[in-house]
């Protein structure tokens, strides 16, 4: 769902051979019991930024740490485990996700991206185990994007991501399965899968 530019023309040659491949997605929930890896990057930092004239970033060098964990899921929170910290759907895995990691993607068994990293407990004496935690994907197709800015799209204005799915565009596993019912006294929207 991002739209990218090529930095240099060297960049454009692999776009233009269609190197970048994409992950299979699923929307369904996972199971007790299932097996996930988590990846993502920790101990990031920015190296050899340099700003142009205009004031705009011309070469920014990224130096980071790349990391995975392997768990099973031990429990599913199909709204949201709590309404302070983790107040959406989420599922616990007993893996260490370290800190950083967030926004990471985790796989299933099947190598289909079934949500992101978002929190992290270690082990302690009273847990002997690590608590992860992993977003759940289907709310995100109730976000709001305005196609307008992705050229030559059969979608114009502002529309729900369940709009790409709709189109054929971007079609996770479960997606006939999201419903948007929108809120006819103001903004926003509830979604359910």
């Amino acid at each position: 769902m991002l739209k990218l530019h090529p930095y240099c023309a060297n960049a454009a040659k692999y776009t233009e051979r269609n190197i970048w491949k994409l992950m299979a997605c699923t929307l369904i929930t996972p199971q007790v019991g299932d097996q996930v890896i988590g990846f993502g990057l920790h101990s990031i930092n920015f190296e050899g930024s340099h700003v142009g004239s205009e004031g705009k970033v011309e070469h920014i060098e990224l130096n980071d740490k790349a990391a995975s964990s392997q768990g099973v899921v031990r429990a599913v929170h199909p709204l949201y485990r709590d309404v302070s910290m983790l107040n959406f759907p989420c599922f616990e895995v007993d893996a260490q996700f370290e800190p950083g990691m967030s926004g990471g993607l985790v796989i299933n068994a099947h190598s289909q991206v079934c949500g992101i990293v978002c929190s992290s407990m270690p082990a302690t004496d009273e847990h002997p185990s690590p608590s992860s935690y992993v977003a759940m994907l289907w709310p995100m197709m109730a976000m709001k994007l305005d196609f307008s800015l992705f050229g030559k799209s059969p979608i114009s204005g502002i529309q729900y991501v369940l709009e790409l799915a709709r189109h054929g565009i971007f079609t996770p596993e479960g997606w006939e399965r999201v419903v948007i019912e929108e809120n006819p006294s103001g903004p926003g929207c509830k979604v359910s899968i």
